[in-house]
């Protein structure tokens, strides 16, 4: 069953960002709709358990730990920073690019399909959006592509955008925010970056079943996404 839970909340003035990590400086007074990519436009627990996998092994292999420990590292520096890699960049200054290239080695085609109900309900979307992800672009360009909708997409921003800052870290939305000076929305899975978003006064959109006082809208499966257009 379909949950919309609607309210209204002050916006909340952050900061701008001192320091940009792209030349190009973009000003759209449109409204504009940002997507976050794993776990909020396909669910498929076997992907994210590879992915996991992934980074277990490579966290084993830079710091020289078993399994277990490694698995430990990975969810202390997801739940602290956002992702496995900015722990990683912060405590370790690892190279970012080689974790990336190594995380995201999966068959991304062999795992995800065409879901055309999905695209249809974007391109209702009149609006412009853009996809919004602590991965890679390497990794978004794959998943989009698998899945059939990447035309629905104007760009991708992705953790190297932000200096591999990660959500839900405030530099990330106060960043979206300067760059782009229309009507923001963010469209995500995870409680704590709806709640940034929405400090850095985007309309916000919670995918799946877990609340937050800070959403304004919640649906529980992203095919239903042209519900939210109804009401943003």
């Amino acid at each position: 069953m379909l949950r919309l839970n609607v309210r209204i909340i002050p916006r909340i003035s952050v900061s701008k960002p001192n320091k940009r990590t792209r030349e190009t400086k973009i000003v759209h007074p449109t409204e504009n709709w940002f997507f976050d990519l794993d776990n909020t436009l396909y669910q498929k627990p076997d992907l994210f358990r590879l992915i996991d996998e992934r980074i277990n092994r490579f966290v084993m292999r830079f710091m020289g730990v078993d399994k277990e420990k490694a698995e430990i590292i990975r969810k202390d520096f997801f739940v602290k920073y956002g992702t496995t890699l900015r722990g990683l960049i912060k405590n370790f200054s690892v190279d970012p690019e080689s974790y990336l290239d190594y995380v995201h080695d999966i068959d991304v085609k062999r795992l995800l399909k065409y879901d055309f109900s999905l695209k249809s309900a974007l391109e209702n979307i009149k609006a412009q959006k853009f996809i919004f992800t602590n991965a890679s672009k390497k990794h978004a360009e794959a998943v989009l592509s698998s899945l059939g909708i990447r035309g629905c997409f104007l760009d991708i921003f992705d953790t190297a955008y932000f200096g591999y800052h990660a959500k839900p870290e405030a530099y990330t939305f106060s960043k979206i925010a300067n760059d782009f000076r229309g009507k923001n929305i963010m469209i995500d899975d995870y409680p704590k970056n709806i709640e940034a978003a929405k400090k850095s006064g985007f309309c916000t959109v919670l995918v799946g079943k877990k609340s937050s006082d800070y959403a304004d809208i919640q649906i529980k499966d992203i095919h239903n996404i042209s519900m939210a257009n109804d009401l943003i």
